[in-house]
């Protein structure tokens, strides 16, 4: 019994942290908690059994949990094919401190030609009338990055995409 490949440990204030992972509820624990999932053979069984549950916890190597991802995305292809998402910027006027992008360098925003150039690759062989793009990064709806969202959009819209 090992942390999961995907659990993210994230912490908060004082003796509290987030375990975030794909696919598991978000959960708020302490100390105790995180030193149970670094040394699982020493910790309380309902405290197992609740950690194994929500997929933080488990018996799978890494190469396994990977492989079991990659296997319900084929699984739920067409579900999530034609979907994508575009990080404008990761500029952010937020200092949350679960945040997982908080490393990342903020001083850019996606450029006009690399919207063109995301377009171009990702549409270019559509199969689908409408596909849809997400849009993503540090705070995307910032006043400083209108003008390049207006651009990404109404590009979007001339091609059919859904936001």
């Amino acid at each position: 019994m090992h942390l999961s490949y995907f659990t993210n440990i994230i912490p908060l204030t004082g003796n509290e942290y987030l375990l975030l992972k794909p696919g598991s509820k978000p959960l708020t624990v302490d100390g105790e908690v995180v030193e149970t999932i670094k040394t699982p053979s020493c910790a309380p069984k309902e405290v197992i059994n609740a950690l194994i549950k929500e997929g933080f916890i488990t018996n799978l190597k890494p190469e396994e949990e990977v492989a079991l991802f990659y296997s319900f995305l084929e699984q739920n292809e067409s579900q999530i094919k034609g979907k994508y998402s575009i990080a404008i910027t990761y500029n952010c006027n937020f200092a949350c401190t679960y945040c997982y992008e908080r490393n990342i360098s903020k001083d850019s925003t996606i450029s006009r030609e690399m919207i063109d150039r995301f377009y171009e690759i990702a549409f270019s062989n559509r199969d689908k009338i409408r596909d849809s793009i997400g849009i993503t990064g540090g705070e995307p709806l910032m006043y400083e990055n209108a003008e390049i969202l207006e651009y990404l959009l109404r590009e979007g819209k001339r091609k059919r995409i859904c936001f």
